[in-house]
């Protein structure tokens, strides 16, 4: 037990350097390039460029939601039943706060995820 939960640390910290030192900057990185592209081709009044062999980039856009009022949404989306609008996501932490309340919801069927909790000891071992 105690070879597992030190190999599991030893990996959690890894990961987290990894991420740290290599991801982050990476992904920094990559968003200037992307924002350098963009900037370029805007500059060169164009939506894409081809570089023979190594590729091509397009700028895209899309049409994006951002909701302003949500009281105004959810009434129109209750309505007019347009529900689609909404991610089919639930919020576990406003549900067990419903169910603590002594309150059942309908449609909802409860299940107990397990998963396992690690934390570190900060304390020096003696």
């Amino acid at each position: 037990m105690k070879e597992l939960m030190s190999e599991l640390f030893q990996i959690k910290k890894e990961l987290a350097l990894i991420k740290a030192n290599s991801i982050k900057p990476l992904d920094d990185r990559k968003r200037e390039l992307e924002i350098e592209l963009l900037n370029y081709l805007e500059n060169q009044g164009t939506d894409s460029a081809r570089i023979n062999g190594l590729g091509t980039i397009s700028k895209t856009e899309a049409v994006m939601p951002q909701a302003e009022d949500w009281s105004k949404l959810y009434e129109h989306i209750q309505d007019t039943g347009s529900f689609h609008l909404l991610n089919r996501a639930l919020n576990a932490a406003a549900y067990r706060e419903t169910l603590e309340s002594g309150v059942e919801v309908p449609g909802i069927v409860p299940f107990n995820k397990v998963t396992l909790s690690v934390r570190k000891d900060t304390a020096k071992a003696a």
